[in-house]
């Protein structure tokens, strides 16, 4: 039998040792999975469950900035993958529903409580007040500037009353002229639009979460229903030629629309574009395990088709996707980068109880 030279294959281990923790540390993560591997706070209302809601994205002087309902502060990303965490005493972040502006290289929030916040330097939390007390109340608020550099709000978060409009000037945020009613539900005509896991139920919807995208002169109205409970939570979606309407409904309805997966539902979002020029449409998703409204954050990759049709892509929506680095054109250039395996795969444990089957293990339920 050949001697082994122990100190020279000790030196050798200890090489390769090297080489690979090193090569560790210069790994990036590249991949990310819905829903986004995020802090989310823990509530402090019984029974107690982490959660996050109602998100808004805004890039920001090359950084990502994301806003979601009573989260005790905001996320800020330079990749979309690796989030850092800001708290400020300077906004009402225990608030519903936050929307977020950039205009003039400032960015602005708002939340339920009248007032419009404004920063310079977001990443350091410093926050003052750019508006007092708006002239009037809005749930779920959603600001657009539009390319002319006149701005609007958008609002409603009711089960009796639509989706409304108003223009607001830039400098003062006074509101210009009178709101107008732009979109309501039907769920007699609109089945996404009807309540329960599966819109098999008649009681009236929820509208709420409106957001506006513009592309190539026409205005894209976003609208959550039917309840942000429920597995079929989606946005639906309306058109018009001018920021205030007239709207109709698109032939594409629900625009986001997640019923079924490891985590379910897709609404109540923003849309945004990334630093490669792909819009994203970031949602609202259901855990509602430990509480009906137990939440976290997802996001899908949206396109607008060679006629002009915007939607949302929610396939695989749960698995890992690569985060692209370039611009890309439909949901065949945005594909998993793994597939599930463990699927109803027969598992072994070391103890099980009551309730908590083995098999909950393997059956793509969150």
């Amino acid at each position: 039998m050949k001697k082994i030279n122990i100190k020279k294959a000790l030196f050798i281990s200890f090489i390769f040792i090297s080489i690979h923790s090193k090569a560790q540390i210069k790994f990036d993560q590249s991949t990310f999975c819905n829903p986004i591997n995020l802090s989310y706070k823990f509530q402090p209302d019984l029974p107690s469950r982490r959660e996050a809601a109602d998100p808004t994205m805004v890039l920001f002087k090359g950084k990502y900035y994301l806003f979601a309902s009573k989260s005790g502060g905001y996320w800020v990303s330079d990749n979309l993958l690796k989030w850092s965490f800001v708290t400020s005493t300077q906004l009402p972040l225990e608030d519903y529903a936050p929307t977020a502006l950039v205009m003039n290289n400032v960015l602005y929030f708002m939340a339920l409580d009248r007032r419009i916040y404004k920063a310079v330097d977001p990443l350091i939390g410093q926050w003052e007040i750019a508006k007092d007390s708006m002239d009037i109340y809005a749930g779920d608020p959603c600001l657009f500037l539009d390319d002319d550099g006149r701005l609007y709000l958008y609002h409603g978060l009711t089960n009796s009353k639509p989706i409304r409009g108003i223009e607001i000037d830039p400098n003062t945020f006074n509101t210009i002229g009178d709101e107008k009613n732009l979109c309501n539900t039907n769920p007699k005509l609109n089945g996404w639009e009807r309540t329960g896991n599966y819109n098999t139920e008649q009681k009236r919807p929820f509208l709420e979460g409106a957001w506006i995208t513009k592309h190539n002169g026409k205005y894209f109205l976003q609208y959550a229903s039917p309840g942000t409970q429920y597995k079929s939570y989606n946005d639906g979606l309306y058109v018009g030629d001018k920021p205030l309407g007239p709207f109709e409904l698109a032939d594409n309805n629900p625009f986001s629309y997640k019923p079924e997966g490891f985590v379910c539902s897709a609404g109540h979002s923003s849309t945004f574009q990334d630093k490669h020029g792909n819009t994203w449409h970031i949602v609202t998703m259901l855990v509602g395990l430990k509480h009906r409204f137990e939440r976290r954050i997802g996001m899908f990759p949206a396109f607008f088709d060679k006629d002009g049709v915007f939607y949302t892509y929610t396939g695989f929506g749960d698995f890992p996707h690569e985060m692209p680095n370039r611009k890309i054109k439909s949901p065949e250039d945005y594909q998993p980068s793994a597939m599930l395996l463990s699927c109803n795969k027969p598992i072994e444990v070391s103890s099980q109880i009551e309730g908590h089957s083995k098999n909950y293990a393997t059956n793509e339920n969150i």
